[in-house]
């Protein structure tokens, strides 16, 4: 399904954008690193990555990703409610929203940086196989027919989502009404307990008893 080829790299736009805001650092000396801090991974052979994301035909996925990206955009900007927005305002904020969404990363900038992660994690025998199997006749199959794969999982398994997404707006409607409830009820007894209290009666006063003085003879 396609939206899945957009999860796989929404965690990677949503890093980068957060690592945007931050500003860089000036220029220090690079302290020697620690004896207990783990050396970076070794970076395995350029030949075996570029082997791997060509097979996999990484550029053409993130390319049309992209562009799926910039469609969903336009879609919000389209549907967002501006009235009195001429059209050029609007098609300046559309690109707009594009650029922020893509934070000016290139297809090459991409690439470069799937190359690098894919040496750190992967060995250069790992990679060499996965680009063996993606170069297969099972590989091309696994590929060509991902997509359709895809959807059919998507397809069989929104119901359920929709379902249980349908029962807990619900039970959220539910808990909502039963916690009104209680705040009216508990309103209601504090209301009745300041009403009794005020319309009980006075407790009787006792009147002093006279002292009955004698005349002095």
């Amino acid at each position: 399904m396609k939206t899945f080829r957009l999860l796989l790299i929404a965690p990677f736009f949503a890093f980068v954008a957060l690592a945007a805001d931050i500003p860089a650092p000036a220029a220090a000396p690079i302290p020697p690193a620690p004896e207990n801090v783990a050396a970076p991974a070794a970076q395995a052979d350029p030949a075996a990555i570029e082997a791997v994301l060509k097979a996999m035909h990484f550029d053409e996925l993130m390319t049309k990703a992209l562009n799926q990206q910039k469609q969903m955009i336009l879609q919000v900007v389209r549907k967002s409610s501006m009235p009195g927005t001429s059209k050029e305002d609007i098609a300046a904020f559309q690109q707009k929203a594009i650029d922020t969404a893509g934070i000016g990363l290139s297809i090459d900038e991409i690439h470069a940086v799937a190359a690098r992660n894919y040496g750190e994690i992967f060995t250069t025998a790992e990679l060499r196989g996965i680009a063996d199997f993606y170069n297969s006749p099972a590989g091309q199959a696994y590929a060509a027919k991902r997509p359709q794969a895809e959807q059919k999982i998507g397809a069989a398994l929104r119901p359920r989502v929709m379902e249980a997404m349908q029962k807990i707006q619900q039970m959220t409607r539910d808990f909502a009404a039963e916690q009104q409830a209680k705040i009216q009820e508990q309103a209601a007894k504090a209301a009745a307990a300041k009403d009794k209290a005020s319309t009980a009666p006075a407790a009787p006063t006792t009147s002093a008893t006279p002292v009955l003085t004698l005349p002095s003879k």
